[in-house]
């Protein structure tokens, strides 16, 4: 597996990654489906020219296993620097594994206070190495020495 910044120049190949996922929905669902998904058109408009968005890739580089599209929030709930993860797509348990860990190491490398995913299904399926803050509308991992 190889890691990536994405960019604006994966752009077609997230979309065309995730259509397929709607494959099997009326032609309406899957504009109505589209027109709210995270990974919209216009989301990763703004999203890969962040540079905050990471994608792992098969080994040739031609494929994307699995991504997460993310930007840093400011002063957020008394934090000063927090990396918010918006989406994240993967083909399996290991790929996402891999991008949680990523993101949060992410985070710490750069200086984050914490990083914030939208709930995923896949955090009770999975094990990381970070104590993982479950809430309602949010899973929360704090990156400076105290939340570790």
């Amino acid at each position: 597996m190889e890691y990536r910044v994405l960019t604006i120049e994966q752009k077609d190949l997230i979309l065309d990654i995730e259509r397929k996922s709607l494959a099997t929905l009326p032609e309406v669902d899957k504009q109505m489906a589209e027109w709210k998904a995270p990974w919209r058109a216009e989301s990763l408009d703004h999203y890969l020219k962040t540079r905050w968005c990471m994608g792992i890739f098969s080994e040739d580089m031609q494929t994307i296993k699995g991504y997460f599209l993310a930007q840093p929030l400011l002063f957020v709930e008394g934090y000063t620097q927090n990396l918010w993860v918006e989406h994240l797509y993967y083909e399996n348990t290991d790929i996402a594994k891999a991008l949680i860990e990523l993101a949060i190491r992410y985070g710490k490398d750069k200086h984050l206070q914490r990083v914030l995913f939208f709930p995923n299904a896949i955090f009770d399926k999975i094990d990381v190495p970070f104590k993982l803050n479950k809430q309602t509308h949010r899973i929360e991992v704090l990156t400076t020495k105290l939340g570790i």
